[in-house]
This record gives structure tokens, sequence and C-alpha cells, in this order.
């Protein structure tokens, strides 16, 4: 299921609520964490004219519905949020103002985890096409170029990291994503 968090559009999110990529402090600040979880409400939502329309594009290309592209969205949100919380475990920030307004958000998403998230994952992953995914690192590369080296130096870290504590094996969809980075920044 972790290839679904490999979407260019999600990647260039992710990476662009991270502090070295935010005026605000990111995830490091009371301020990056509600202007962050601000971007994320409207992600899962869809609840503007330009994520919805992109939304609709990649579900197309993908071959699902829009009710689909909602709960990858969920699950890409809370899983974002559950690293996020690691992050401050690792870091002794567990309990701190950021901490606690990251774990408010992440619980009221999950209560939207009906058995018709699961559905709606399973019809996704069935639906899983690297070439689409390639087609849009192509377009990214080209028009996108300063996000798609932030997120291909972003996950090169994470790989390394992986790699540090022998993990990588566990990291195929990783591999893959770098791989297909690569392959179009040739």
């Amino acid at each position: 299921m972790k290839q679904l968090l490999y979407r260019p559009s999600w990647q260039g999110l992710r990476v662009g609520l991270l502090q070295e990529n935010s005026l605000n402090g990111g995830w490091t600040t009371e301020e990056g964490v509600e202007f962050n979880i601000d971007c994320l409400r409207h992600y899962v939502n869809m609840d503007n004219h330009a994520i919805l329309f992109q939304a609709a594009t990649e579900c197309r290309a993908m071959g699902y519905a829009i009710e689909q592209e909602r709960s990858l969205r969920l699950f890409r949100t809370i899983n974002l949020l559950n690293a996020t919380r690691m992050g401050y475990s690792g870091q002794g920030l567990r309990g701190t103002d950021q901490d606690v307004m990251v774990l408010e958000y992440r619980n009221q998403l999950q209560k939207l985890q009906t058995s018709m998230y699961m559905r709606d994952l399973t019809i996704v992953m069935h639906a899983w096409d690297w070439s689409v995914v390639k087609r849009e690192l192509r377009r990214q590369h080209d028009s996108q170029r300063l996000l798609f080296d932030l997120t291909r130096r972003n996950l090169i870290a994470r790989f390394n990291h992986a790699a540090s504590l022998d993990k990588v094996r566990t990291r195929p969809e990783l591999v893959k994503y770098l791989d297909l980075m690569d392959s179009v920044g040739e």
C-alpha cells in the first residue's frame, strides 16, 4: 500500500511543508503547524477549484473515481501526521503544543476511516500504474524543476537514512520512485 504515497503532487506538498522549505518553520513552530494543517485540510477536502481539478486529473489518469481519491488523500495525510509525531518523539518533543495540534488533527481524520475507506484504497491499489507516475514526474521535472529537485533531495536523504538502518529492502516503493525520478532526470 506504500506505493500510494509516491505521487509527484503529494510528494511535492509533503516536502513543501518541511522546515527547510517553509517560511514559517514547517512542523517545528506553532505557526508552521497551523499553516501545514490548513494546507492538509484543503488537500483532503479538495475544497477549492485548483485542488479539485488536480485531483480529478490524477483520478482520470489512474482510472479511479474522485471518491477513491478522497480516501487516498486521507490515507496519505494520516501517514504524514503519524510520521511527524514519530519525528517529534525522536526529538523529545512529544506533548509539545505542536505535537498536540498534530495529534488532534490526526484523530479527527481517523474518525473518517470507514469501511468504505479501506474499499476505496483497495480500488486505488489495483488501479495503480507506475507509468502514470513516471509521466507526472516528467511533467514536474519539465515545469516545476525546483520542486522536483527538492523532492528528490529529500527522498535521497530518506533512502540514505533507511540504508544506514539496513531498512532499504523494506522500502521498495521508495527505491522504485527514486529510479523513476532518475530516469526522467537524465
